[in-house]
Parts: C-alpha cells; sequence; structure tokens
C-alpha cells in the first residue's frame, strides 16, 4: 500500500505505479484517509505500507491513520520531514523542509529512487519492465 494526501495523494499513485510497472509489486495507491473506511482492511503483519507525511496541514489526519495502520500490525515506511511522524513507521525516510507545494517534487524523488533501488535489487531492469509499451495503439 502506498498512502498519500492532500499534494501527497498523486505522489502515493505514481509510487504505486512505479512499483507494479519496474519492480512487479503488487501496490496499491490510495488516499490515506479514504483508506481507513475501509480498505484497512487488507493490513496485516505481513504486509508494507509507505505513508507520505509532510508537515502541512494533513497532519493530524496522517497521525490518526499512521496509529491506525500500526495497530494492524503492518510494516510502515513513513516518508516525511516531520520527526515527530517518523516515529510512526518501523522505517523512516526524512525529506528537506520545503513549501507546501514543491513537497511532492521531493516525494516524486524519493519514489523514483525507491523503486530503481528495489527493482536492481530484485535484479530487474528498471528501464526495460516487461510487457510495457510507451506507446498505447488503438
Amino acid at each position: 500500500m502506498v498512502l498519500g494526501t492532500g499534494f501527497s495523494y498523486s505522489t502515493a499513485l505514481e509510487t504505486a505505479l512505479k512499483l507494479r510497472e519496474s519492480c512487479y509489486v503488487k501496490s496499491i495507491g490510495a488516499s490515506t484517509i479514504d483508506f481507513l473506511h475501509g480498505p484497512i482492511a487488507m493490513l496485516s503483519d505481513n504486509v508494507p505500507v509507505i505513508v507520505f507525511a509532510p508537515d502541512d496541514e494533513t497532519v493530524s489526519l496522517t497521525l490518526d491513520a499512521l496509529e491506525a495502520i500500526r495497530e494492524t500490525g503492518a510494516h510502515i515506511l513513513v516518508v516525511s520531514d516531520n520527526q515527530g511522524l517518523c516515529k510512526f513507521g518501523d522505517l523512516c525516510f526524512e525529506l528537506p523542509k520545503t513549501a507546501n507545494f514543491l513537497y511532492p517534487f521531493a516525494e516524486a524523488l524519493f519514489a523514483q529512487l525507491f523503486s530503481f533501488y528495489l527493482s536492481i535489487s530484485k535484479r530487474l531492469d528498471p528501464d526495460k519492465p516487461r510487457y510495457l509499451r510507451k506507446v498505447t495503439r488503438i
């Protein structure tokens, strides 16, 4: 699962897509808030969750979600510029502080590098995903 809210929602969707395309990982991108209204039931102690958690106006909502996710026993990777939120993850990737509207750029860079190195660790070629076509023909 890859979660984000506010400006981070689109990053969550793109990260999940990159994980599917280049790493062949079954991943779902979702809104952190909407996730609590049903999809959280999919979590268990063998499901990893990436949570994009910027220190912005969504921080209290993200905190509530992190607490709920933690109760499921799922493994959590928090990507944030807020050290307090980092404490809710099994792992944390701390991003530099930046303006809210620029935050998705730092998140996207993390997502690209994370997907790249995961694909390499799986001995896959991230530049040549199987079955992927750059042009869709109708």
